[in-house]
Formats: structure tokens, sequence, C-alpha cells
């Protein structure tokens, strides 16, 4: 929903009035659009599971729910859709939700053409966890050089020394990973590039530090570290909003799901590379736009018939 109330939705969160309202978004994606935005996997946001369902585990299992979902989608609720364009676009983990959905949906309609078909034609990855080796290369990139267009580097030449001398460990390890995703391998390199690389910067991203996605900003609050993600939750959660959304009464937004998080984690897709069904997709005459983001995203536009919004635990 920070995507949604934050950057690109028809409406922004108000900040002048703590979250109590919403403005009008003059760079709006639903300008150009039929616009779509979806809490996935089940168990984030105001998506739920029912009582005695394991959550989903992996982006493979949500992209298989996402699927079935549009096809109801375009099938029962908005035929008008059914003949596309489709677009599917996402941010941060959707590097892995959008990939594996993309590839999904274009297996699927492949392999049963008398079904209903989903009509992608393009995918949009912004600041995406895409390849987990490139992001730890990233940290040292990000940190240790000018190549973000800062004037200096963030970390002294000590810090910047210690990351290089365990990036080339991080890195094998990882690789061994990728050659075997067993998920005791996997977590075991995840322990060595955080301890060599990733913590130095993230151990220091929390309420009153650096900001994690920002190099350039402070931390507002633990883990999300703006601002505006307090107030979207205290709006999401008014009961006037509740009511016109039909939310059960015991859910509660939350802007993370730690439960979702930990059972992702548990099964290392954290550390899958989608690399592949990137490719595949290519293959497959589907468009893919994967942008960094280092202006406001509203000012980012696109035409399209009918767009999905994935969002990230």
């Amino acid at each position: 929903m920070l995507g949604m109330l934050q950057e690109l939705g028809p409406c922004l969160i108000n900040q002048k009035d703590n979250g109590s309202s919403t403005v009008y978004n003059p760079h709006g994606w639903n300008k150009d659009t039929a616009y779509i935005f979806v809490d996935q996997p089940a168990g984030v946001g105001f998506s739920y599971v029912d009582e005695g369902y394991p959550l989903t585990s992996n982006s493979f299992v949500a992209a298989d729910d996402m699927h079935h979902f549009l096809q109801l989608f375009i099938s029962q609720v908005m035929p008008e859709h059914a003949s596309g364009p489709f677009v599917i676009s996402g941010e941060s983990y959707a590097g892995h939700y959008i990939p594996t959905l993309a590839a999904q949906i274009v297996e699927q309609n492949t392999l049963y053409p008398r079904r209903v078909q989903v009509p992608l034609t393009k995918v949009m990855i912004g600041n995406g966890l895409i390849s987990p080796a490139d992001r730890i290369y990233g940290y040292w990139e990000t940190l240790c050089t000018t190549n973000p267009g800062v004037p200096e580097p963030i970390f002294n030449k000590t810090r910047c020394d210690f990351m290089a001398d365990n990036m080339p460990r991080c890195l094998r390890v990882i690789d061994a990973c990728y050659k075997y995703p067993d998920a005791a391998i996997c977590n075991a390199a995840l322990e060595v590039c955080d301890k060599g690389v990733i913590s130095l910067y993230d151990s220091e991203s929390h309420k009153g530090g650096r900001n994690r996605f920002d190099i350039t900003a402070p931390c507002y609050r633990d883990d999300i570290c703006y601002a505006s993600s307090t107030m979207i939750e205290t709006y999401l959660n008014s009961a006037t909003v509740r009511e016109a959304l039909h939310v059960p009464h015991a859910l509660k937004y939350s802007m993370m799901s730690s439960a979702v998080a930990t059972a992702f984690g548990l099964t290392n897709d954290h550390g899958v590379n989608t690399e592949t069904q990137i490719r595949y997709i290519l293959e497959n005459d589907i468009d893919v736009l994967i942008y960094q983001v280092s202006i406001p995203i509203p000012l980012l536009q696109f035409t399209a018939k009918s767009v999905i919004r994935a969002t990230s635990i």
C-alpha cells in the first residue's frame, strides 16, 4: 500500500493531517490505465488465510495463487479486460513476485490454450530483488563509491575495505546456493553475507538511524523507515475505511507480515535468483521494464489497458 498511497495511486495519504485523509494525486497511473492493486501473497495487508490453512511459503506458490485469481478476475469480475493488453508491475520483493507470476502465466497460457488466458504483454519491476548476488555487490557499490551520485562514499575506508574483503567469500557461498538450492546451504550463505556486508548498513537502519531504502534520507520508524507508512496504517485501520472496504472486524492492516516473512524465510525464497524466469518471459515475447527509482515514481508514466500491481511482504 506504500505504492498506492505514497507514490502512484489515484490518492495519496495526507501527511498534513497525520493520515486521517487522502489527497488527489495528479500523477496517478490510473489516469492512463485501468489499475488494480492486490495484497499478495495471502496473509499480507488485508488479505488473509482461513484458519487451519498454511500460509504461502514461496514466490512460486504465490504465483500459482495469483494466476488463478487473475483468471477469475478477467472471466467473471471484469470480462471487459479479457482481451487485454495486460501489464503486471511491482517493486522491491516484486523482483521475485513478478517474474514468477509472469512465467506462470506464459506457461499456463501455452499448456492450456482452452482455459482462461491472461493476456499478459508487459511486466514492470522497480528496484526489484532479482539476483541476491547482485544485491550484495550493490551494497558495496552504493556505500563505498560515488556511483549513486553522491559527492563522496557513505562509508569510510575502513568499513569499505572490510566489505570488500568479505565480498569474495559471500559471492562464493551464494553461488553454492544457486547450484544447490537447499535451505540449509542458502541460509548459511545469507548469514555469511549478512555478517560480512549487509549488516554494516542494515544494523543502522532503525528509527533515528539510516534509511534502509534511501541513503539520502533519515529513518523515521523501524524496518520501513518512512513516516508516511505509519500514517497509511492509521488511515487503513480507521473505522470508516474498514467499513467501506468490508474488512473483517478482527483483521488489522500492517505494512509488514512477520508471519509471511518467516514462512518465506524457511523455504529460502529470498535466496532464489529469478533471472531464469525473466529470460523465459522475454523469450516468449513479453516486454520487461526493470527500473531503478531516482525520481519520484509518479513521474514514471505509461499507457496500458489494464495493470495488476502486486504488493510485497
